[in-house]
């Protein structure tokens, strides 16, 4: 499942920025990892864990910042990350 910029914080799951077209899936029982996005000012390579109703968690740090990106969850420990727009702009997803 993907999650886009729709996603409606509640309680104090609050992510750590403010971030237009981040990927996320759901990696664990009512747990999202939100990966990546951009804003006015450049894009992100950052990740958090959001949970409805508990504090944001910071995630692991993507390898490049990367906005328009999918990804999915391959198992319990590893998810795949594909597609997207790099920093350099370049559209992998062509």
């Amino acid at each position: 499942m993907l999650i886009g910029v729709g996603y409606q914080s509640t309680g104090d799951s609050k992510m750590s920025s403010h971030r237009s077209s981040p990927a996320g899936v759901i990696v664990r029982d009512n747990e999202f990892l939100v990966t990546g996005g951009s804003d006015t000012y450049g894009h992100y390579n950052i990740s958090d864990f959001v949970s409805p109703g508990n504090p944001t968690r910071v995630g692991p740090d993507m390898l490049e910042p990367l906005y328009r990106h999918c990804i999915t969850k391959i198992n319990d420990s590893l998810v795949a990350v594909a597609g997207g727009i790099p920093r350099s702009g370049f559209d992998y997803s062509r």
